[in-house]
């Protein structure tokens, strides 16, 4: 079986990974694609007005929102697919899954920031590909 993790950000870039990760899906037997939201932790700038299980709750309600178009995508084309919500830091989280979940390769959307930005602040792609143990297919 061929595992395609796609992260889901929101972005309609995001979802193009999607119509490209169909199209790959389409030509594998047995394919699953794996759809993974991460929610960067935001606990500690609202902890004085709601507790820890009240912000994960938030979050994963938040993902779950966000991961609905692509998981539409992925069963109008009647693709087998799980999805996931995940809180932590983004890139490190989504290289972890794809190796405990054994994907065979990543397909990402991209923002399409300009170099300056990426140096200035870093990106989320960038560490990506650093990180990940597999191949990553950029989609723009």
């Amino acid at each position: 079986m061929t595992r395609i993790l796609i992260p889901i950000d929101g972005s309609n870039n995001a979802l193009r990974a999607v119509d490209y990760g169909v199209s790959v899906a389409e030509g594998c037997p047995a394919a699953e694609v794996h759809l993974l939201n991460i929610q960067e932790p935001v606990y500690e700038q609202v902890r004085d007005v709601m507790s820890k299980a009240e912000v994960e709750k938030m979050e994963i309600a938040t993902g779950n929102f966000i991961l609905e178009p692509a998981k539409k995508i992925l069963d109008d084309a009647g693709i087998t697919n799980v999805s996931e919500v995940r809180i932590g830091p983004i890139a490190a989280a989504i290289a972890d899954y794809a190796k405990e979940k054994g994907c065979d390769n990543i397909i990402m959307g991209t923002r399409g920031q300009g170099s300056i930005k990426t140096m200035i602040m870093g990106s989320v792609t960038t560490k990506v590909i650093h990180l990940a143990d597999v191949p990553v297919t950029l989609v723009k």
